[in-house]
């Protein structure tokens, strides 16, 4: 619950910042598949809409961008 109202009084930054605090993996590298690609890049953290913010090839991408063109 105390995320909920948190999320309901300051909106989803605030939970982004909180998350963000204990993310793991954050600065490192990891993999994930997507559509029969696998992904590895540096997880830079997540956008204000909480998408994964991705480093790949000195590009920075999120999962709203078209990751078929990793």
């Amino acid at each position: 619950m105390l995320f909920r109202s948190n999320w309901l009084n300051f909106g989803f930054v605030n939970i982004r910042k909180l998350w963000l605090s204990d993310a793991y993996n954050l600065g490192k590298i990891i993999e994930f598949n997507l559509k029969n690609n696998q992904i590895k890049g540096t997880f830079e953290g997540l956008d204000n809409s909480g998408n994964i913010i991705i480093k790949y090839n000195n590009n920075v991408k999120n999962s709203h961008d078209n990751l078929d063109n990793f």
